[in-house]
Order: structure tokens, then C-alpha cells, then sequence
């Protein structure tokens, strides 16, 4: 073989492409080797769940939301669990955020110690967890009524509510 410029470009380039590839499997994007299984849980709504999301069980990290479908009336989510020794068939899947800014993820919670343990392509069962857009309307409506209410209520007004109650005998 001939130690030519395209000769050590392409030998450059092939160990680039092959660090690039065991960084990605390192950090987690990627899970080609990764064993484990996929399960199934169908929602109404995932609130800005995307594929690439983590799935968790009690705080920890035990897979991905590895893809998100649509069916005829619900939202089908398929996660790959790289931890799957306490899902149960009977666990529950619900759609959680991390904070404010949008971040969500799966949180499965355990199943009974009696059940079977889940294999590939089982459906678990979902959980709806309330809507934070929802959540904040409501609080928009709240609040608003409270300034309306506060707003009507003058000094003199608040003195004349009070009257009786602090008049002398």
C-alpha cells in the first residue's frame, strides 16, 4: 500500500468516524449494544415527550423513549429499557416533567412482586398525569378572579363591611 495523502486521509477519517461512534455508545445516544427490551404504554396525551427521553423507576435511569406513535385514539410510546428486572406486567407508565422548561420523561412505576416480570413488546399500563399548561390556566383564572374580587373591595367599602362588627354598644 502506497503512503499517499488520500491513502492517510482515509485511515484518518475511518478512526474518526470510529471514535466518534464509541464516544456516542458512551454517553448514551446510542444503544446498538446495549441489551435489553422494548415495552409498550399507550397515553392520551405525552406533553412534549420526545424520542430520546428517559425512562425512569424510582429516580433512576433505566432506558429511553425509543419511539412515539400515533394510533387511532391514543399515543403509543415505545421504550427500550436497558434495566428491565423490576418491570412488571402490572406496572404503570406516566408522563413526567423535570421542570418548567419542558423536560419530560417516563417514570414506570413498580408492579406487584407477584406478577410476571415484563419480556419484549409487552404493554404496560398508563397513568395520565395532568396537563401543566392546563394547570396554569386555571391558575391564570384564579388569580385573575382574586384581583377582581380585591379590586371591587374600596377602603370605604371595607369599613362599611365591617361596621357592624365594630360598633359599640
Amino acid at each position: 500500500m502506497k503512503n499517499t495523502l488520500e491513502t492517510r486521509l482515509g485511515i484518518f477519517f475511518a478512526l474518526a468516524l470510529i471514535a466518534a461512534f464509541l464516544i456516542m455508545e458512551m454517553i448514551g445516544s446510542f444503544d446498538f449494544f446495549k441489551r435489553g427490551i422494548r415495552v409498550h404504554a399507550q397515553f392520551s396525551t405525552v406533553q412534549e415527550l420526545k424520542e430520546g427521553d428517559p425512562v425512569k423507576m424510582a429516580g433512576v435511569q433505566v432506558g429511553r423513549v425509543e419511539k412515539i406513535d400515533l394510533l387511532e385514539d391514543k399515543v403509543d410510546v415505545t421504550m427500550k429499557l436497558n434495566k428491565p428486572d423490576n418491570v412488571r406486567t402490572d406496572s404503570k407508565a406516566i408522563v413526567k416533567f423535570t421542570g418548567l422548561m419542558g423536560q419530560n420523561f417516563v417514570e414506570i412505576r413498580f408492579g406487584s412482586a407477584t406478577a410476571p416480570k415484563a419480556d419484549n413488546h409487552t404493554l404496560i399500563k398508563s397513568e395520565e398525569q395532568p396537563d401543566l399548561s392546563m394547570l396554569m390556566a386555571r391558575l391564570d383564572k384564579v388569580a385573575s378572579g382574586i384581583e377582581r374580587a380585591t379590586a371591587s373591595i374600596s377602603g370605604e367599602s371595607f369599613e362599611k363591611l365591617l361596621a357592624p362588627l365594630t360598633a359599640r354598644p
